[in-house]
């Protein structure tokens, strides 16, 4: 069912009016306005569907677009500090069509400055009654709203659907962010090439790309951390489902058996236990040397558990001073080795 333009576009400036402050908004009049469209427009106003959905920050958003066969990855609000993009996208013009869809959902109208407001009001919220009205040109206003990148997304030659495998989505979107180098982590070049190596040459079926992702744009050595945990806690957690799924000889799948044991019985594998079966799977990986030069005496598995219950907990003092780079840059270095050679 394609959708409704009109009511699109009624959408669209109903939320242009909800971002602003009341002194601002109650001199917006009640006149029709819309944006202008040609026909290629008309057709992804009409037929865009937003696929999934996925906030990065507060007013930032990567989004999956499906258009009738087609899929594209668009970015809104999202800093740019490079023009390099990842092998499978390839950049698309934004239309006026997609920016009416975008703007109809709520998504390029964040609260903004009064100044800003004001503006809104002069150049996009006036009185069109007494003119001889045609539309808003995106071209002519698009500087009032948040920044949107659009990307087709090229897998012809990818034996993966990205619609069944939202996991695919968080590798791409973890390519894209690294090559637009916006995030604002603390990490050297050095680590950032094992980023690098990670977000490219990663396996799909075995890497968590949504808690990499989280990793990555971390502000902090200790978030990034515990994302990185999660990582490798996803991986044992299935180790463990798929060892019990084969003992019990149900007909359910591994994914649903392990659903049911968390909702019904809050049921999760051991850490420690967990953590040395990936020790034991990666024992000749480079991340275990350089884990063990941290933990010194300690077991390497009590170690890792141990510093992640450092963050969540805060019970005692930190293993690693936030301020200690080199140490962090190791852990984070060894962490990742492990997540490539699991």
């Amino acid at each position: 069912m394609s959708r409704n333009m009109i009511t699109a576009n009624s959408s669209f400036f109903k939320h242009v009016l909800s971002m602003m402050d009341e002194d601002v908004a109650e001199k917006v009049s009640s006149s029709k306005r819309y944006i202008a469209t040609n026909d290629e427009d008309k057709n992804w106003l009409q037929n865009l569907n937003i696929g999934y959905s996925f906030r990065i920050a507060r007013d930032a958003y990567a989004l999956l677009l499906y258009l009738k066969s087609q899929d594209y990855l668009c970015l809104i609000n999202i800093e740019k500090k490079s023009n390099r993009i990842p092998f499978l996208l390839e950049e698309i013009l934004v239309n006026a069509g997609l920016i009416t869809v975008l703007g109809s959902e709520g998504y390029l109208t964040p609260k903004v400055p009064h100044a800003l407001q004001l503006r809104i009001c002069d150049e996009v919220m006036y009185d069109t009654k007494a003119i001889d009205y045609h539309g808003h040109q995106w071209e002519d206003i698009k500087m009032l709203f948040p920044t949107v990148y659009c990307y087709k997304i090229n897998l012809e030659n990818e034996d993966v659907d990205i619609r069944e495998n939202i996991n695919l989505f968080y590798q791409i979107l973890c390519q894209i962010i690294f090559e637009f180098d916006a995030g604002n982590n603390p990490y050297t070049n050095d680590l950032k090439s094992i980023w690098e190596k990670i977000f490219y040459e990663g396996t799909l079926s075995k890497i968590n790309y949504k808690s990499l992702l989280m990793s990555y744009i971390a502000l902090t050595w200790d978030i990034s951390y515990l994302y990185l945990y999660q990582c490798i806690e996803d991986k044992f957690a299935c180790n463990s489902v798929r060892s019990l799924h084969k003992r019990l000889g149900v007909e359910i799948p591994e994914q649903d058996l392990s659903r049911v044991l968390y909702e019904e019985l809050s049921w999760q594998p051991r850490d420690l236990e967990g953590i040395e079966s990936i020790i034991k799977e990666c024992s000749n990986s480079l991340g275990i040397d350089l884990l063990k030069e941290l933990a010194l005496e300690e077991g390497l598995a009590k170690y890792i558990y141990s510093i992640r219950n450092s963050i969540v907990h805060e019970t005692k003092a930190a293993k690693i001073p936030l301020e200690d780079n080199s140490k962090w840059e190791k852990l984070i270095k060894g962490i990742l080795y492990i997540l490539m050679d699991i």
